[in-house]
């Protein structure tokens, strides 16, 4: 891909990322990356799990409380503009799953638990929703919060203090302002072990009782402020991540989690007829949802249908998307950013420049995409809007990363991944297992369980021919569909099958030998 070859110039081969100081976590340039070279070019994989290592082991990332800084200051990811973003670790997370459904690597689910631990603990109101953000400074000083002296360290951990700071790279002259540091991964455990005589094991045993003793001592000290604000658009990134991280990681109390988020926002941040509120606090704005707000939360939902399959959530789906097409959409190849009703604005605007995140019509194609198999207006929706943004995305990759991916699948086409049969069953399970642990960018996740038909009785919408047949058809045993094209592999019961299945849909020349 021509936008790739441009862009990987501006990756540094040192420390990982793009560019020099500062440097962003760019997450559209390697969620691009990701995607691409999963398909045909290793080396581009090797430079996103290179620089998640990288960021996961310094200083943007929070040592002891786990989630990432705004921005490093240096090339190094060492120093921080220590402000914390809801969407920023937000959009990190899938990331770090992606790189462990890769990999296989423990590492990245780690850095993905401990991000969504901080999101639980510090950033998720009793209602269930998810704030905004946390502020940089403390006491008028930034990370002060943060930073740590060698003589804080000896004060909470004695005898250990030196291990400790030597893994952490707490010096006493430091590396930020006053003789502080900021902790980062400056030995790996192997080398700490060499060091010490002890095994790797061990000393991960002995970092991690460290770690939580100055995490109990660190909350004694002034917390930064907190923004309160409950962000539509966000929260529909903090929810895919949680929701994405319950299915990858097999753990239930993410869904939970993801579940309670997203029925607070259909609840409370919309007004009386429905429609999404940009954001909440205390009460409802009175400012209507963005494009951004309705793409992400589609998204979300569609992430939450994925856990269980439980198809009201799909319904909801499929009628935020139409409700997006109305009121953004203007009929040919344009989404505009606010909505028809918004008033007070001369001109309605509109942009597929990303910005710290993906743009709002990224995602809205995104969400079209993975919701075309109920509408082929979708997908011509999609195909239009991409014509329109052909220039700008040949122009400037760089600020049209996100959009470049959804033309990738556009142009690859989406996979349906068909569940069929009774989830408490031990095939379905295993069945599930290898769809969740398989890195798969261009799929959507069906699931056709019992009953599943009950929660389509009221709904006006016709639904794929195909889904009854294959439903009375895999009665006896549950199986799994492999769709693309209108060609589905034959029903597949076997886990190992279906992992070779799998891959010879993710790799376009191997996809004749199975459909």
């Amino acid at each position: 891909m021509d936008a790739v070859d441009y862009l990987k110039h501006y990756y540094d081969n040192r420390h990982g990322g793009f560019g020099g100081a500062p440097k962003f976590p760019t997450v559209n340039l390697l969620k691009l990356f990701l995607e691409v070279g999963a398909k045909h070019n290793p080396s581009l994989v090797e430079m996103v799990l290179e620089t998640l290592k990288h960021m996961a082991r310094g200083g943007i990332f929070d040592q002891l409380g786990g989630g990432f800084h705004r921005y490093s200051t240096d090339a190094r990811w060492l120093i921080p503009h220590f402000e914390k973003m809801l969407y920023d670790n937000a959009l990190l997370v899938p990331l770090y799953l992606s790189a462990y459904q890769i990999t296989g690597e423990v590492f990245y689910a780690r850095i993905a638990e401990e991000t969504l631990g901080w999101v639980k603990r510090e950033m998720t109101s009793p209602d269930g929703g998810f704030y905004s953000a946390l502020d940089a400074d403390s006491e008028g000083e930034e990370g002060k919060f943060y930073v740590w002296t060698e003589e804080e360290v000896k004060e909470v951990l004695g005898d250990l203090a030196s291990v400790v700071c030597d893994y952490f790279g707490v010096t006493t002259t430091g590396n930020f302002e006053n003789g502080t540091s900021v902790l980062h991964v400056a030995k790996s455990f192997k080398e700490m072990a060499a060091k010490l005589g002890f095994s790797e094991e061990e000393v991960e045993g002995l970092i991690e009782s460290a770690k939580a003793k100055l995490l109990a001592e660190r909350e004694k000290r002034t917390r930064p402020f907190r923004d309160e604000k409950i962000i539509t658009a966000w929260n529909g990134m903090m929810i895919s991540a949680f929701a994405q991280a319950a299915r990858i990681l097999q753990r239930p109390e993410y869904g939970e989690i993801a579940r309670t988020a997203l029925d607070f926002i259909l609840t409370k941040v919309v007004f009386s007829d429905g429609t999404l509120r940009r954001s909440y606090k205390d009460t409802g704005s009175e400012v209507p949802g963005f494009l951004e707000d309705y793409a992400y939360m589609i998204n979300g939902v569609l992430d939450v249908y994925e856990i269980d399959f439980e198809h009201s959530y799909l319904r909801k789906a499929l009628d935020l998307a139409d409700a997006m097409l109305e009121k953004f959409w203007d009929g040919k190849g344009v989404f505009y950013d606010t909505m028809k009703e918004h008033n007070g604005l001369v001109i309605r605007p509109r942009s597929g420049l990303d910005q710290s995140f993906p743009s709002g019509v990224s995602q809205a194609l995104l969400a079209l995409l993975r919701l075309s198999t109920f509408d082929t207006q979708y997908s011509a929706v999609v195909a239009n809007v991409l014509a329109a943004f052909s220039d700008a995305m040949v122009h400037n990759p760089w600020g049209y990363a996100a959009l470049i991916s959804v033309l990738d699948w556009y142009n690859s086409g989406t996979v349906e991944v068909m569940f069929v049969g009774n989830p408490d069953d031990a095939t379905f399970q295993k069945l599930r297992s290898v769809a969740d642990q398989t890195y798969f960018p261009r799929a959507v996740l069906y699931g056709l369980t019992p009953g599943w038909e009950d929660g389509w009785k009221h709904s006006k919408r016709n639904l794929p021919e195909e889904w009854k047949v294959r439903s009375e058809a895999s009665e006896e045993q549950p199986v799994c569909y492999v769709c693309q094209n209108f060609r589905c592999s034959p029903p597949v019961a076997d886990p190992e099958q279906l992992r070779k299945t799998l891959s010879a849909a993710m790799s376009p020349e191997l996809r004749s030998l199975h459909f």
